[in-house]
């Protein structure tokens, strides 16, 4: 029998696995009053050059394409992820004394995320472990999807014929990287991401990027709850980033927030540096592929997870 638990740091998340029916009803922290959809969050049917150079430079906050994904692609490749044994816990770096340290956030995760290399050298058991696992998590993805396209395949694409530069999967340590990792978080876990925002940034030792943005499709969402909760304030620089405290109240100093309703299919892009929460649900499962965007201008947007 699968056992479940909810770890609090990375320490304790070795021997963590999801089971799709552990699930139970859980409260809510009440939340400051948030705006409706912002004007800077643009709705389109379709990806553009125009669209994506205006969230890279910061003139939109975000852009969200409904049904990027048909349904049937998306109940057939979220079944598959919740037919998975033994996921793992899929946990956030942030940092100490500007060492990272991994704590959980309530996701679990299919494929092996980068960000536990950080802080390894290259010749760590984490780096062979990710580069051993990260095309063969694609082609495993792909295959699921079959006779489809995977979702993320078609956005690399459309990302790669939109961009003058094109998109390419990233090679920052010369080795193709992960991109699309899967995102499934039970309802029993789901408040932890909407407890405090956060930010996500990639070391610059690693590359030094002029901005980092997230790519998120969902497959799956609750009958209620599972929004994205934005914050249109100024990006923070890496090194801001590696300066924050691990218990930073960010709810205590920002603005009021703007709430995205992703559904079934929808593609939604925004900028990673700058603070992004989800919020909990009682029931249902939510299920996502996502990757990471590095942007540097006059160069292929590279593509991770």
């Amino acid at each position: 029998m699968l056992t479940y638990a909810t770890p609090k740091t990375a320490s304790s998340t070795t021997n963590v696995v999801f089971h799709p029916t552990a699930f139970r009803p859980v409260q809510h922290l009440p939340l400051k009053v948030v705006q409706p959809e912002s004007p800077k969050i643009i709705t389109a049917p379709a990806l553009s050059e125009d669209l994506l150079r205006d969230l890279f430079e910061d003139r939109i906050l975000a852009i969200h394409v409904p049904n990027y994904c048909h349904s049937f692609v998306s109940h057939k490749l979220s079944q598959w992820f919740l037919e998975q044994r033994n996921l793992p816990a899929y946990t956030h770096e942030l940092y100490k004394d500007g060492v990272p340290v991994q704590e959980y956030f309530g996701v679990y995760r299919y494929g092996s995320p980068y960000n536990k290399t950080y802080g390894k050298p290259t010749t760590s058991n984490a780096h062979t472990e990710y580069y051993q696992a990260a095309l063969k998590s694609i082609r495993n993805v792909r295959e699921a999807c079959l006779p489809y396209a995977a979702p993320m395949d078609r956005l690399r694409a459309e990302l790669d014929e939109n961009l003058p530069m094109g998109a390419q999967v990233a090679n920052y340590e010369g080795r193709k990287m992960f991109v699309g990792i899967g995102r499934i978080t039970p309802a029993a876990d789901s408040h932890i991401l909407q407890v405090q925002p956060h930010v996500d940034c990639l070391p610059q030792d690693i590359c030094q990027l002029d901005g980092q943005f997230a790519a998120n499709i969902y497959l799956r969402m609750p009958p209620r709850g599972g929004a994205v909760e934005l914050w249109d304030v100024p990006a923070l620089s890496p090194e801001e980033i590696a300066a924050l405290p691990q218990d930073h109240d960010w709810r205590a100093e920002l603005p009021e927030s703007t709430l995205i309703y992703p559904e079934v299919g929808d593609l939604l892009l925004f900028n990673t540096r700058k603070p992004h929460a989800v919020h909990g649900f009682s029931q249902g499962v939510r299920i996502s592929v996502q990757c990471f965007m590095g942007y540097r201008k006059d160069s292929p947007l590279s593509l991770w997870c």
